[in-house]
Formats: C-alpha cells, structure tokens, sequence
C-alpha cells in the first residue's frame, strides 16, 4: 500500500513538473548555483527542493564539499555512504543513480551509489578534495550499466555499476541526504551548479 501510494504521489509530480526540466544537448537547468546545507541532526539538506524529470539519462554538474563536511561517527556507520546529487527513475529505492560520498581516513571519497531493480550497488570512485570544484558526469549505458566520472584538477576518474532491467521514464532529482542511519554530527555545506540534462 505504501508503494502504491508513493507512486502515484511520484506520478502526479511528474505530471505537474514534467516542463521543469527540458531535456536536450547542452541544455542548462540550473544556472544558478545551489547552496546546499545539511544541519547538524538532520538527515535532509535545506532548502528542501521537489524538482522532476520526463525521463532524462544523463546529468552532468559541478560540486564542491565545503570544509565542513569534514566528520567523525566513531560507530558502524562509519562506512554508511552519504549521497549527494543524482536522479531517479520512479523511486529512488527502485532504480537512482546517485553521487556519494563520505569522510574517511581524513578523506573525501566518493562513490558511484546506485539502485538498479530495488538492488543496492556501489563503487569507490577515489579519494578527492574539499574546498575545490569537482565536475561529475553521471549517466546510464544501455539497460544494465551507471556510469559516473569525477574530474578535479588534472585528476580524472570513473567507475561503473551493474544491474538489470533499467528504462528511463519519469522520475526526481535527489539532493543531498546525510546518511545511512546516524545524522549529521555537524553542519554541512554543499555547493551545485552549472547542472546540465541530457
């Protein structure tokens, strides 16, 4: 029942947001940037944004990690992968790609987080910088495969993740979400801009 009405909630905004976003070569959604925080105890970042999609494949964006998403949990959720930015077709917890990344060995990393048919899969893409623009290109190939690469500085990497059964169709843009089970030990801020649909 829960699923049920999710989806029709889901099927309603795309509906309604499905002129939000124009899909297209080189086409720019977003030319502002987005400040993004997370607050200390919360999970989700603020503003909270509902923004939907007719059924892209490819998003392509800069982010930057302020020198506040540095944290410590000292328990098991450690190893929990925070997401950043991505996109879903239908609910996330279906099918999603998504950027993520958590604090580790006082390190940035970054992974290829993904959902594909309601199955979990993620990858370490490296280890990266705070405080510097990082270009992220995430796509889906064919039926199977997520794609995300990370580019800052001269460092260029990519990796990919691999399911089943995926079609694009209508979906929503996900922000930031700390967590994982723990929240926020710390104010987070995380900047986006420069966002392109494909």
């Amino acid at each position: 029942m829960k699923t049920l009405i999710y989806s029709l909630v889901l099927f309603a905004l795309i509906l309604v947001g499905s002129a939000c976003i124009q899909t297209g070569e080189n086409n720019s959604a977003a030319a502002d940037s987005l400040n993004l925080t997370i607050s200390k105890g919360a999970h989700y970042c603020s503003p909270r944004l509902i923004q939907t999609h007719p059924g892209i494949s490819k998003i392509t964006y800069y982010i930057q990690f302020e020198d506040n998403c540095k944290y410590k949990l000292n328990n098991i959720d450690s190893n929990d992968i925070n997401k950043a930015y991505g996109f879903s077709y239908g609910i996330h917890q279906n099918n999603s790609t998504r950027l993520g990344w958590n604090w580790k060995s006082d390190t940035l990393m970054l992974y290829n987080y993904a959902y594909l048919s309601k199955a979990r899969k993620s990858k370490k893409v490296g280890n990266f910088a705070r405080k510097k623009p990082i270009y992220v290109e995430q796509w889906y190939q064919g039926k199977d495969t997520v794609w995300i690469s990370c580019v800052q500085g001269k460092m260029a990497k990519a990796v990919f993740v691999t399911g089943t059964g995926i079609s694009p169709t209508g979906g929503y843009i996900l922000y930031p979400y700390f967590g994982g089970t723990s929240v926020a030990p710390n104010t987070m801020n995380i900047k986006v801009w420069d966002v392109k649909y494909y």
